[in-house]
Protein backbone atom coordinates (compact mmCIF):
# COMPACT_ATOMS: atom_id res chain seq x y z
CA UNK A 1 0.00 0.00 0.00
CA UNK A 2 1.18 3.47 -0.83
CA UNK A 3 0.23 6.66 0.97
CA UNK A 4 -0.71 9.47 -1.39
CA UNK A 5 -0.34 13.24 -0.92
CA UNK A 6 -3.83 13.50 0.58
CA UNK A 7 -3.00 10.93 3.22
CA UNK A 8 -5.32 8.31 1.76
CA UNK A 9 -3.94 4.82 1.36
CA UNK A 10 -4.04 3.35 -2.14
CA UNK A 11 -4.14 -0.41 -2.55
CA UNK A 12 -2.02 -1.58 -5.49
CA UNK A 13 -3.46 -5.04 -5.74
CA UNK A 14 -6.44 -6.72 -7.29
CA UNK A 15 -9.31 -8.44 -5.53
CA UNK A 16 -9.21 -11.70 -7.43
CA UNK A 17 -9.09 -14.43 -4.80
CA UNK A 18 -9.97 -17.35 -7.04
CA UNK A 19 -7.85 -20.42 -6.47
CA UNK A 20 -5.90 -22.23 -9.15
CA UNK A 21 -8.51 -24.99 -9.37
CA UNK A 22 -11.52 -22.65 -9.43
CA UNK A 23 -12.97 -23.94 -12.69
CA UNK A 24 -12.45 -27.57 -11.72
CA UNK A 25 -14.10 -27.01 -8.33
CA UNK A 26 -17.04 -25.29 -10.00
CA UNK A 27 -17.52 -28.23 -12.41
CA UNK A 28 -17.33 -30.73 -9.55
CA UNK A 29 -19.93 -28.76 -7.58
CA UNK A 30 -22.33 -28.76 -10.54
CA UNK A 31 -21.77 -32.53 -10.92
CA UNK A 32 -22.62 -33.13 -7.27
CA UNK A 33 -25.77 -31.00 -7.66
CA UNK A 34 -26.93 -33.19 -10.55
CA UNK A 35 -26.16 -36.37 -8.59
CA UNK A 36 -27.96 -35.02 -5.54
CA UNK A 37 -30.95 -34.04 -7.69
CA UNK A 38 -31.08 -37.50 -9.28
CA UNK A 39 -30.99 -39.19 -5.87
CA UNK A 40 -33.64 -36.79 -4.61
CA UNK A 41 -35.96 -37.62 -7.53
CA UNK A 42 -35.27 -41.35 -7.12
CA UNK A 43 -36.07 -41.26 -3.39
CA UNK A 44 -39.26 -39.25 -3.86
CA UNK A 45 -40.36 -41.43 -6.79
CA UNK A 46 -39.58 -44.61 -4.85
CA UNK A 47 -41.40 -43.28 -1.82
CA UNK A 48 -44.51 -42.52 -3.87
CA UNK A 49 -44.30 -45.85 -5.71
CA UNK A 50 -43.86 -47.97 -2.58
CA UNK A 51 -45.86 -45.79 -0.18
CA UNK A 52 -42.86 -44.95 2.02
CA UNK A 53 -43.06 -41.67 3.88
CA UNK A 54 -39.46 -42.19 5.02
CA UNK A 55 -38.19 -42.17 1.42
CA UNK A 56 -40.30 -39.14 0.56
CA UNK A 57 -39.05 -37.30 3.65
CA UNK A 58 -35.44 -38.19 2.85
CA UNK A 59 -35.92 -37.03 -0.73
CA UNK A 60 -37.33 -33.71 0.46
CA UNK A 61 -34.44 -33.42 2.90
CA UNK A 62 -32.07 -34.06 0.00
CA UNK A 63 -33.59 -31.02 -1.73
CA UNK A 64 -32.18 -28.80 1.04
CA UNK A 65 -28.71 -30.19 0.33
CA UNK A 66 -29.17 -29.59 -3.39
CA UNK A 67 -30.29 -26.02 -2.65
CA UNK A 68 -27.23 -25.32 -0.50
CA UNK A 69 -24.94 -26.77 -3.17
CA UNK A 70 -26.73 -24.65 -5.77
CA UNK A 71 -25.90 -21.52 -3.79
CA UNK A 72 -22.23 -22.57 -3.71
CA UNK A 73 -22.19 -23.27 -7.45
CA UNK A 74 -23.83 -19.93 -8.22
CA UNK A 75 -21.24 -18.21 -6.03
CA UNK A 76 -18.46 -19.96 -8.00
CA UNK A 77 -20.04 -18.81 -11.25
CA UNK A 78 -20.56 -15.24 -10.06
CA UNK A 79 -17.05 -14.96 -8.63
CA UNK A 80 -15.47 -16.22 -11.84
CA UNK A 81 -17.57 -13.98 -14.05
CA UNK A 82 -17.13 -10.76 -12.04
CA UNK A 83 -13.65 -11.26 -10.57
CA UNK A 84 -12.18 -8.25 -12.34
CA UNK A 85 -15.22 -5.94 -12.59
CA UNK A 86 -14.47 -2.37 -11.56
CA UNK A 87 -17.85 -2.06 -9.88
CA UNK A 88 -16.64 -4.28 -7.02
CA UNK A 89 -13.52 -2.26 -6.19
CA UNK A 90 -13.30 0.34 -3.48
CA UNK A 91 -12.56 4.02 -4.02
CA UNK A 92 -8.94 3.50 -2.97
CA UNK A 93 -8.22 0.84 -5.56
CA UNK A 94 -6.57 1.37 -8.90
CA UNK A 95 -8.89 2.87 -11.47
CA UNK A 96 -9.82 0.29 -14.10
Amino acid sequence: MIESDSGAVSALHDHVFLGEGHEQSERKTWTVIWLCGAMMATEIGGGVLFGSIALIADGLHMSTHAGALLLAALAYTFAGKHARDCIFTSEFDIVC
